[in-house]
């Protein structure tokens, strides 16, 4: 914030500096007000709202008393309210330089269906949009940063097959008993792939059919995948300590390139 006026200096319009980076425009000045600064061209150089006394002002063509007090409430108003813009911004760079901190930022973003509501609508991670994304998405992404963050949380601590599961059921579509012949088909449910019509009688339908919902898996998985790869911490936790107890051989293989890892 500028400094103070001098108590002495009490004729002067505005008891605080006018910023250099708040054009007088934003400040919704009467339109006499505004014809008045524009002929005297204050309104290209806003340096001399700072030097504008009551005097002065009133020593202008056309301009009275409610010029001056059109410039003393709204200028002091349009003043208080940058001050207050300025200072929600700095807090929110600092808050989004912390959160592109956290490695999970680089993995996720909006096409990933599991965070899709708390994103903004543009196809960038959540680093990205946190470092350099445009004001607009930086906004929203703060707004919604506690969320995300907790959101991230509850998905992190699901044991591995309930994360793998929950991903797939994320980006299919697939629910109950489609979702759970769609992870046996696949090997992503922990054990041996099942066969094409083990897959197609659980279900009740063709062959052909339980092909197309596979790839219909795998579609959307390209589409969903980000840059970095997908965020599911629990399979790199897996490939670093150990899978699970039951997973087979064929599981593991198809979680890891499922997960391109």
């Amino acid at each position: 914030m500028r400094t103070i006026r001098r108590v002495g200096d009490d004729d002067w319009v505005l008891e605080v500096a006018w910023p250099p980076d708040l054009h007088p425009a934003w400040a919704g000045f009467r339109r006499r007000t505004e014809t008045v600064l524009r002929r005297e061209g204050v309104w290209v150089d806003m340096t001399r709202l700072d030097e504008l006394t009551e005097a002065g002002v009133l020593g202008w063509w056309n301009a009275g008393v409610k010029t001056v007090e059109d410039l003393r409430e709204k200028g002091s108003a349009a003043i208080a309210q940058h001050v207050e813009l300025v200072a929600e911004q700095s807090a929110v760079a600092r808050g989004l330089e912390q959160l592109a901190a956290e490695p999970w930022t680089a993995r996720v973003w909006r096409r990933d269906p599991r965070f899709t509501d708390l994103l903004p609508r543009c196809d960038s991670t959540v680093r990205r949009i946190a470092v350099d994304g445009d004001l607009k998405d930086r906004r929203v992404l703060w707004s919604r940063a506690g969320e995300l963050k907790a959101r991230v949380e509850q998905v992190a601590v699901l044991p591995l097959a309930a994360a793998v599961a929950g991903y797939v059921e994320a980006i299919s579509g697939q629910h109950g008993i489609r979702l759970e012949v769609l992870l046996a088909r696949t090997g992503l449910g922990g054990g041996e792939p099942i066969l094409l019509r083990e897959a197609a009688a659980s279900l009740g339908v063709s062959g052909e059919r339980i092909r197309q919902i596979v790839g219909q898996l795998y579609r959307h998985l390209g589409r969903a995948r980000p840059p970095a790869g997908i965020w599911l911490p629990q399979v790199d936790t897996a490939i670093r300590d150990g899978w699970p107890d039951g997973y087979t051989p064929a599981a593991v293989e198809a979680t890891r390139r499922f997960f391109g890892r």
